[in-house]
């Protein structure tokens, strides 16, 4: 409660409240995979445009170092936004909007908070992601609630969100026990093509084009082009439009009314559309 009531007062948004409630849950996981050598001095210049760009209202930094170094290229950046910092060690002087979580402890509240209504909009920006900086260059792609959504309700898979709806529908968690048993050891048959295992099958709204040397596709969704080796393009709801800052990957490009995006891989796929990633 208190530290909902410093947001409050703040003017933080119940998106970036709920952000914040969640990272701290599950340990500070951050959902921004912003490579930590960015707040390093010699990454200063990327790391101020990266504050520039994404103009956060809440930002989490880990010491007093991180802090005034966050708190100095912040102030050159022309922000007039509500903005709360917190820094999860103490800080024995804090910049100007920052506090701790340990002083949070220490101060003050009300006794009632007024709530604030929900937003629910499936374009606002959820995650963003950012690419292995291969290229020299980190380009963050943004996640909407929505394609987020889209991935949660296109297949079964296994994830910690199944334990939470777990606990919401059956009221508890059950635990597996080992039971030895007698069978035959061997496992199910796993689709192999030339000694490389399948990379998988296609998932529900998504798309893919197997394209050849000469530009030509001979494999696509599930139709044709059994084991025909070429070059996987991928289309899907989640297929970025442009990279942050406006940036248009040059690997994207649109056809058929669709998004593709230029994997790079050389893959195929049998006839029972397992996907073979080759090379």
């Amino acid at each position: 409660m208190q530290l909902e009531s410093i947001l409050d007062t703040t003017g933080i948004k119940s998106q970036d409240k709920a952000l914040l409630h969640w990272t701290s849950t599950v340990e500070c996981y951050a959902l921004v995979t912003l490579d930590s050598v960015t707040i390093e001095p010699s990454h200063e210049k990327e790391l101020q445009n990266f504050i520039e760009t994404l103009q956060r209202p809440v930002v989490v930094t880990r010491s007093q170092e991180h802090t005034e170094a966050v708190a100095r290229l912040r102030a050159t950046a022309d922000n007039n936004q509500p903005f709360i910092g917190f820094c999860l060690n103490s800080l024995s002087a804090p910049p100007l909007g920052w506090t701790s979580f340990l002083d949070i402890t220490s101060m003050s509240f009300p006794n009632k908070i007024e709530v604030q209504p929900p937003v629910d909009n499936p374009d606002q920006m959820a995650l963003i992601m950012f690419t292995s900086r291969i290229s020299g260059t980190l380009k963050g792609v943004p996640r909407s609630v929505g394609e987020v959504l889209h991935i949660l309700a296109s297949a079964d898979f296994i994830s910690p969100v199944q334990g939470l709806w777990r606990l919401r529908h059956d009221r508890g968690v059950s635990y597996d026990r080992l039971v030895r048993g007698h069978t035959s050891p061997e496992t199910s048959k796993i689709p192999v093509y030339k000694g490389v295992v399948a990379f998988g099958v296609i998932l529900l709204g998504t798309k893919i084009r197997i394209v050849n040397d000469d530009g030509h596709a001979v494999g696509w969704n599930r139709c044709g082009g059994w084991n025909q080796p070429g070059v996987l393009h991928l289309s899907g709801y989640n297929i970025a439009k442009v990279y942050l800052g406006g940036l248009k990957p040059k690997a994207i490009y649109e056809s058929d009314s669709s998004r593709w995006f230029i994997m790079g891989d050389y893959a195929m796929q049998d006839n029972h559309s397992h996907v073979f990633v080759m090379g």
